[in-house]
């Protein structure tokens, strides 16, 4: 059992030197892209939310 864990460790220390990481201006960048798109939806789904409670309100 020790030596299936140790087996196991071992190996995935060896898979994490194999991937290739981000380098920290593409991280920046795209992290960047993701909060500016979520801003973006956010921005356009309030205004949505915002023109059909009017709509609403002036069915009622």
């Amino acid at each position: 059992m020790l030596t299936s864990l140790r087996n196991y460790l071992v190996e995935a220390r060896e898979e994490f030197g194999r991937v290739k990481w981000l380098t920290r201006a593409e991280t920046t960048r795209l992290v960047l892209v993701v909060v500016i798109i979520s801003a973006t939806v956010a921005v356009y789904l309030s205004l949505l939310d915002t023109l059909f409670l009017t709509i609403i309100k002036k069915l009622i």
